[in-house]
């Protein structure tokens, strides 16, 4: 941003000079907490300006890095995910990441957002001890908690008035804001207990107490050891206890695991027929090619699809794909391969996306839902021109990875290096955009540049996986495999692994359905992956219900563990 009037300058240096003396604190609540990345990862953010573009982080920029955690009081929960702490300690954790930059300026947008007075009071100690070392400039509406805490006071309506805060007084709040402001006192009476959940020391609180004598709250009963040995016991709904079984039950079950009926042998053998069916057409070219192209493919979607789903921009993924229809429906009209077509157009729409969405001001949605229409429409006419019989589109929307060629899967290998090594040469750069794109722009690295990079390995990746589920299933593809690995993992190289060797089995699993129940291979696999994904997300919600005592009721009609008293 350029001034209107007059000029900026900072250290005697333009701004842009300036910027690596300068530690930028953003506000909070921009930032998605479920991100998959730890307290070590965001610190290290701040040597961004020092290790440059296409560079790894180098031991200097973790020294200093953990010399920043050291100094906030966080070192020691440098590997937790960034969502699983407290609203101050993220704080804490932006602050170390500023610090690592070795600033000499500290700029602070409202950092007390959404902390409690408890973690305000916090945070402003800390501010306390690092002023000594560098310069504070801190931004916040909370002008009477500020006060006590700085050393000079800018207020800013429509002109700017310097004040000592000591000498601010109600009136002369009244004469800068031209309304009337309510000053309140930020003295705190403080719990004698240490943490949330209401814990005491055992001189203070009674097991069996109905009411707290320090905190003056009312609790409730809890059992005693006595109440939960003895009398007490484990017992799942809809179950007994295996003494209660009568014995000749217990015989009648035993004999009928002895005893397999000649039908369900017969089906066992029938199974293992069928396998070796399907490894004898392992031998077959086109089934060679078919198992080759799911494993580049998945390579592919493994590790663009963690950034997609991170970023949440699933729907930029289905508007890319979707334009490049058009490529598809020019080349027909040219009469080349459509994968000619595809290429440089799936390009050039990730470009005027990432364009219009950075440069203009057309918001991105819009700019998706234009381009996903106009790509589709612009296919259709040209196919509609193109003279002779209409071409055969259901390899294409559908996907057909059987009919993959040799010289296809050559393609898909030299999309899989530019993506892994573009990824590899970008991959903190990448992290950072998905995670902080502000920060990115504050630490003056080009992020509408990265973000469009980003936009056309989607579009590569794109172009690889036409054949194998096509247009309309590409969305799937891309988001189950990383959708899960999310689940398994908080490490974003951790999910790129996870994402692709499960994308690999799903696919397989699903190639292998279609060819023994004679089933289009495309929408097999985008079947076999929403199976997955939706009963991993039905385990694990019952397990998270069952793991916590106090979610111990009924779901969904099935009732957990309960107590049974005899």
């Amino acid at each position: 941003m350029k001034p209107h009037r007059g000029s900026v300058s900072l250290f005697g240096l333009p701004p842009e000079k300036a910027r690596k003396f300068v530690g930028y604190i953003p506000q909070v609540s921009r930032i998605d907490y479920d991100f998959p990345i730890n307290v070590m990862e965001v610190v290290l953010m701040g040597r961004l300006s020092h290790a440059g573009l296409f560079r790894r982080y180098s031991s200097e920029d973790r020294a200093a890095a953990e010399k920043a955690l050291k100094t906030v009081g966080m070192y020691d929960l440098r590997n937790r995910q960034i969502g699983s702490l407290s609203g101050g300690q993220r704080q804490r954790v932006f602050i170390a990441r500023a610090l690592a930059n070795e600033p000499r300026l500290l700029l602070m947008d409202e950092p007390g957002t959404g902390l409690d007075p408890h973690m305000q009071d916090e945070l402003y100690g800390l501010l306390d001890v690092l002023k000594k070392d560098m310069a504070i400039i801190l931004i916040s509406h909370d002008l009477t908690c500020v006060s006590r805490h700085v050393d000079k006071l800018a207020c800013l309506s429509c002109s700017v008035h310097f004040h000592d805060p000591s000498e601010l007084s109600k009136d002369e709040f009244i004469s800068v804001y031209s309304c009337p402001v309510d000053q309140v006192t930020h003295r705190m009476m403080r719990h004698p207990a240490t943490t949330s959940d209401h814990n005491h020391n055992d001189s203070v609180h009674n097991d069996n107490a109905c009411h707290c004598s320090v905190c003056d709250q009312e609790i409730r009963n809890r059992p005693t050891p006595e109440d939960l040995s003895g009398n007490m016991r484990f017992v799942s709904a809809g179950t007994r206890p295996e003494n209660s079984i009568p014995d000749d039950r217990k015989n009648g079950r035993q004999n009928e695991k002895d005893e397999m009926p000649d039908d369900r042998k017969d089906r066992k053998e029938n199974a293992w027929q069928e396998v070796s069916k399907m490894l004898e057409v392992l031998q077959y070219g086109f089934m060679q090619n078919a198992v080759l192209a799911t494993c580049l493919t998945c390579i592919a979607c493994g590790v663009i699809g963690v950034f997609v789903v991170s970023k949440k921009i699933v729907s930029i993924t289905g508007g890319i794909s979707h334009a490049g229809f058009g490529g598809i429906g020019l080349s027909y009209y040219l009469g080349l391969d459509p994968l000619l077509g595809l290429l440089p157009f799936s390009l050039l729409s990730a470009v005027v996306l990432g364009f219009l969405s950075r440069r203009t001001k057309v918001s991105e949605d819009t700019a998706n839902g234009i381009l996903w229409s106009m790509g589709v429409a612009f296919g259709i006419v040209l196919i509609y021109l193109t003279p002779g019989y209409a071409p055969d589109l259901m390899t294409y929307l559908f996907g057909n990875i059987l009919t993959v060629p040799s010289s296809d899967i050559y393609l898909m290998i030299a999309i899989d290096v530019v993506i892994l090594i573009t990824v590899l040469l970008l991959f903190k750069e990448f992290l950072t955009l998905c995670f902080d794109e502000e920060y990115v722009r504050a630490s003056g690295i080009p992020a509408e540049m990265l973000y469009m990079v980003l936009l056309c390995l989607i579009a590569l990746t794109i172009v690889a996986m036409i054949k194998v589920v096509g247009i309309i299933l590409i969305i799937a593809m891309l988001t189950v495999p990383a959708s899960l690995s999310r689940r398994l993992s908080h490490n974003m190289k951790h999910m790129m692994i996870i994402s692709a060797v499960l994308g690999t089995i799903m696919s397989l699993a699903g190639l292998a359905f279609s060819y023994l129940f004679d089933l289009p291979s495309g929408a097999t696999i985008i079947l076999v992956m929403g199976v997955v994904y939706l009963a991993a997300v039905g385990v694990s919600e019952i397990y998270e219900r069952i793991r916590r005592p106090e979610n111990n009721e009924n779901i969904w009609g099935i009732r957990q563990i309960r107590f049974v008293k005899d």
